[in-house]
């Protein structure tokens, strides 16, 4: 997830939390109808991050990213990976889980040593 989403995700409540006690406290400043479409709002705001990062995570990889992804596949799994790879146009989903895998396998070194970049 990235890291406004998740940003948003923990401190939305504490902003509903807040519009609404002010509400309660100051109820000639603040409306309630101001006061529900300022909650819709925030609400709305992790949700449409959820659904951005998961539109864009079904997203085909562009050719840049190709040999990359391929070259990452091949040394995790040997010249089968390879192969499979060209069956199907990866997308942002699968660089994003070959990644993890990559990272758990060879930990935060595996592209560090320029190996593959």
């Amino acid at each position: 997830m990235a890291v406004y989403t998740r940003l948003s995700i923990k401190t939305t409540p504490i902003f509903v939390v807040l519009a609404i006690v002010l509400n309660i406290v100051l109820p000639t400043l603040f409306n309630w109808s101001v006061t529900a479409t300022f909650i819709l709002f925030l609400l709305g705001l992790p949700i449409q991050g959820l659904y951005w990062l998961g539109k864009r995570s079904q997203k085909l990889l562009p050719s840049q990213l190709l040999p990359w992804y391929m070259a990452i596949a091949k040394k995790l799994s040997g010249e089968q990976a390879g192969q499979t790879v060209m069956l199907h146009q990866p997308s942002y989903f699968d660089l994003a889980l070959l990644l993890k895998k990559a990272f758990r396998l060879g930990g935060d070194k595996f592209l560090q040593n320029h190996e593959l970049i």
